[in-house]
């Protein structure tokens, strides 16, 4: 089995949420009530029907390790260790710009909900803000003492999250790039941040095996959430923020009722480390990545293994849903990105 190269490893060795409709689900899984998450599928999906690939890009000098799907699905951003941040036109494979000249290694990177906006967290501590449009660098946010691991944008876009090694999370204010608030709560290194639907809850995975969720409103310490064995490396709310999904190195997808932290179901069959997870846009549908080199995916009422896309040479770093739900993108340290047909057949 390979060693770990990533950040579940020594610290020297170095080694990631797609954007959905606004569409909402019951309040509740408490029975009575019908699951939240069932919709009727199609035969081929139940077939397991395998889907295609339609593009390869060779994309990067060095690994892939993160990518994010514009709000329109036309465009993707990834980001890389080769210290570059690309936007890349999905329909045909053209690279459109490279953001930036001095970069440090790109370990995140998330669109605002019009599109305009991206945000990127680095290892040089930094998280930038960058006008899509153009290319330009419009802020920096400093504060954090260690990288930048993961960032994410709230609904309006009017602040961002960023989780840091130096175990914090921070909110900070887009428009002036203030620091809102610190986020403490975490005794390892803070791997993944979201931000809900409605803007009143953060939430973090941490190398500390924990999920951290804070009622930003209330302002209350975080409610740490126990149930992985492993680093959990990326988080992902659902539309109405009643539930979250988690992904970490034991392997396992967990679905979570929130804020109680109540586990709804696991979901397994990777066999190796996940690194990146997403929802879909009507959150029936959870993506994964996994060092297993494959991109699989998941039925969330049952936590049924739905399909599993191979085609990566290495470890999947990344993976992103378009809006629709149609396409997926996967990014990895084979240095390619790969998009992915998710339709069902006829």
């Amino acid at each position: 089995m390979k060693s770990h190269r990533g950040l579940g490893s020594a610290r020297q060795t170095n080694a990631t949420g797609a954007r959905r409709a606004s569409r909402t689900i019951p309040d509740s899984v408490s029975a009575p009530r019908a699951d939240p998450f069932s919709r009727p599928r199609l035969s081929a999906r139940e077939r397991g029907a395998p889907p295609p690939l339609i593009r390869s890009i060779e994309a990067h000098r060095g690994w892939v390790s993160a990518v994010a799907v514009s709000p329109c699905g036309a465009f993707a951003l990834s980001g890389s260790n080769d210290n570059t941040l690309k936007l890349w036109e999905l329909a045909t494979g053209r690279l459109v710009r490279q953001f930036g000249d001095k970069l440090c290694w790109v370990r995140s990177i998330a669109f605002s909900q019009d599109g305009r906006l991206a945000l990127s967290g680095s290892n040089d501590h930094v998280v930038r803000l960058w006008e899509v449009a153009t290319g330009r660098l419009l802020r920096k946010f400093a504060g954090h003492e260690d990288w930048v691991r993961s960032v994410a944008f709230s609904p309006g876009g009017e602040s961002a999250l960023s989780g840091s090694l130096d175990r914090t999370a921070k909110l900070w204010d887009v428009k002036t790039g203030r620091l809102i608030r610190t986020l403490h709560g975490h005794k390892d290194w803070v791997l993944a941040v979201a931000l809900s639907p409605d803007g009143r809850h953060a939430m973090s995975g941490s190398n500390d095996g924990l999920l951290g969720v804070w009622d930003l409103n209330a302002g209350t310490p975080a409610t740490m959430i126990a149930g992985h064995r492993g680093s959990v490396v990326s988080v992902a709310f659902t539309q109405d923020g009643n539930f979250a999904l988690s992904g970490s190195y034991d392997r396992t997808i967990k679905l979570w009722e929130i804020p109680t932290g109540k586990l709804v179901r696991s979901f397994q069959g990777h066999t190796d480390s996940i690194r990146s997870i997403a929802l879909g846009a009507d959150d029936t549908v959870a993506l994964s990545g996994s060092n297993d080199n494959t991109v699989r995916t998941w039925d969330v009422a049952s936590g049924r293994l739905i399909r599993s896309y191979e085609g990566h040479d290495d470890w999947v770093l990344s993976v992103a849903l378009g809006a629709d739900g149609r396409r997926a993108l996967s990014g990895s340290h084979d240095r390619s990105l790969k998009l992915w047909d998710l339709e069902d057949e006829p």
